[in-house]
């Protein structure tokens, strides 16, 4: 079912790395995830949405303040469910434009062959030549120079269960609690998609959502309230899933575009 909800918040919630846009009236949305999730806490079971999202100083080749998000929600799923919506969405777009492929600089990544799924903890050994780090620069740092650029330029590659400090909103992996089930979709080396199991234990996610906010204070951003509408309605949460796609960066792979401003009017 597509919904809609408000573009303005007055409880966005907390993440260490992104920044919301403040206005006279509150937040602009960061991801309707705020809104959607209470949704399915009434009982909505399969929800998705196209939106415009705001990210404060994301700017580059890659990144707009402003961009569209694709956002969908699955009631009693989990993100291998979400791996598979996302294989069938892309493939039924190249169907559509007729082309089995996409090119790439020198290469072509098959959207039809087997996507390939490797745990990040797989990607770091690889790329990186050791096993995640436990430093959060390191990790990120290392992300961006030695993994991304290195993921999907056979075939679409999924990186998955990441560390569970870094997916505050994510499920445990039942086989290794220190890992979250959560996933990114690289193709070329450009992060398109991003999905959970949700986290549905509401003591949980409160408490997880107090450290997001210590972590923001550490890095110095700015104050958001404590978002305690969403937590109480995640107090009903249903097992489930979440996905977001970036509608940007998707036409930029499909149309050979180097920058995201390629592909917008304005």
């Amino acid at each position: 079912m597509e919904v809609e909800t408000p573009i303005l918040t007055d409880e966005p919630l907390p993440e260490a790395n992104i920044e919301a846009i403040k206005t006279e009236k509150g937040f602009l949305i960061t991801s309707p995830e705020v809104y959607m999730k209470p949704l399915l806490a009434q009982g909505a079971p399969n929800i998705f949405q196209i939106t415009k999202c705001f990210r404060k100083n994301e700017h580059g080749s890659r990144h707009r303040e402003e961009f569209t998000m694709l956002e969908w929600y699955r009631a009693n799923s989990d993100y291998a469910k979400l791996k598979e919506d996302t294989i069938k969405l892309i493939r039924f777009i190249a169907e559509v434009l007729n082309t089995q492929a996409i090119e790439r600089g020198d290469s072509e990544i098959d959207l039809f062959a087997n996507w390939e799924d490797v745990t990040i903890d797989e990607a770091y050994r690889k790329y990186a030549g050791h096993q995640v780090p436990e430093d959060d620069f390191q990790f990120d740092e290392e992300m961006t120079r030695l993994i991304e650029p290195n993921l999907g330029w056979n075939k679409p590659t999924f990186l998955s269960d990441y560390p569970i400090k870094y997916c505050p909103m994510s499920a445990a992996c039942q086989s290794n609690k220190n890992l979250g089930q959560r996933f990114e979709l690289y193709i070329a080396g450009l992060e398109l998609a991003n999905g959970c199991t949700e986290l549905s234990d509401w003591e949980k996610q409160r408490k997880n959502i107090e450290i997001e906010q210590q972590r923001r204070a550490q890095n110095k951003m700015q104050p958001y309230p404590l978002p305690e509408t969403f937590l109480k309605a995640m107090m009903t949460f249903p097992p489930a899933a979440g996905a977001a796609l970036g509608l940007d960066r998707l036409v930029m792979l499909f149309t050979r575009s180097d920058d995201i401003q390629d592909v917008l009017t304005f």
